[in-house]
């Protein structure tokens, strides 16, 4: 449990494995004014009333009025640094006499989720404070029962270099293993908070989901520079008027995307350039950049 701060984080770094065992992984979410101290008295009555100072201070109910003790502007609006596992070169999981126990990771900020073998048993809640923001979870081998939730808009990228592995009944569903919540946090889902059972709302986040990437497959390396070269350039668009089997459209595609190329270079700096420079300057980006362009050209807008 790490206690609440605006510039609080959490890096994991391993060169093998991340074991734990089955327990939870959070990062509190309470605002400056509701945090609980020896200079700050505080009394709480049976998780419904929460009684801040002393003196003529009145009870206050714990919930919508105070957003649940997080308040209404979100707590890491700022901060530009996500929360980080990483395994370089093996699993993350549960210790071996506990193999198939969930381990979860709870945070009010976007994750950055690696492991060069196997990611097993997670659940991790991330949660985006601004549109803009990406959570990843990346395994070089297999996902096996993922349970991914992230709150807010953005987006979600789930990569697996060899399987990404469901257990049946569990998917990608509005309560499944993958799940955009909006501003909804998830009853049963790593985190309720004390005294409810229902799904609880954080206030301090728009009413809208973001979007799920998920790609399998890629342990021999994805070809983002294949797929630029085709949906960047708008002479590979086809003819509408006629299917992708008709002669004239051999080798075209539906639609391209230098449009949104040129709002990604616009994130960038590159400022109102010529649909004639894009492609050069996506192609002497840095990989990493590069490879979020992509996958936001493939996200649904």
């Amino acid at each position: 449990m790490l206690a609440s701060s605006a510039s609080g984080t959490l890096e994991l770094l391993a060169d093998n494995d991340i074991l734990v065992s089955e327990q939870q992984i959070r990062m509190e979410d309470i605002a400056a004014q509701y945090r609980r101290g020896p200079l700050t008295p505080f009394a709480i009555d049976r998780n419904t009333f929460l009684q801040l100072g002393v003196g003529d201070a009145l009870p206050q109910p714990v919930g919508a009025n105070t957003n649940w003790e997080r308040g209404f502007v979100p707590l890491h609006a700022a901060d530009p640094d996500p929360v980080r596992l990483y395994a370089l070169n093996g699993t993350i999981g549960t210790t071996p006499s506990q193999p198939s126990f969930t381990w979860k990771l709870t945070v009010p900020k976007p994750v950055d989720v690696y492991a060069g073998e196997d990611i097993l048993y997670g659940a991790v809640i991330a949660q985006h404070n601004n549109a803009s923001q990406v959570s990843s979870v990346i395994a070089g081998r297999d996902i096996i029962r993922p349970q991914i939730a992230f709150l807010g808009e953005g987006a979600l990228w789930v990569e697996a270099g060899r399987n990404l592995t469901f257990v049946a009944g569990e998917g990608i569903l509005s309560r499944g293993g993958i799940m955009s919540t909006g501003n909804v946090l998830v009853a049963n889902f790593g985190e309720a908070r004390k005294g409810t059972d229902i799904d609880t709302p954080n206030l301090a986040l728009p009413d809208k989901g973001g979007d799920i990437n998920m790609i399998a497959g890629t342990a021999g390396g994805a070809d983002y520079a294949g797929f630029a070269d085709l949906y960047l350039d708008p002479r590979n668009a086809s003819d509408p008027a006629f299917p992708l089997s008709y002669p004239a459209n051999a080798g075209k595609v539906v639609r391209t995307y230098e449009k949104e190329l040129g709002e990604f270079l616009k994130g960038l700096s590159y400022e109102d350039r010529p649909a004639s420079e894009r492609r050069a300057l996506f192609a002497a980006l840095p990989s990493s950049p590069s490879r979020r362009s992509c996958r936001k050209c493939c996200s649904p807008s």
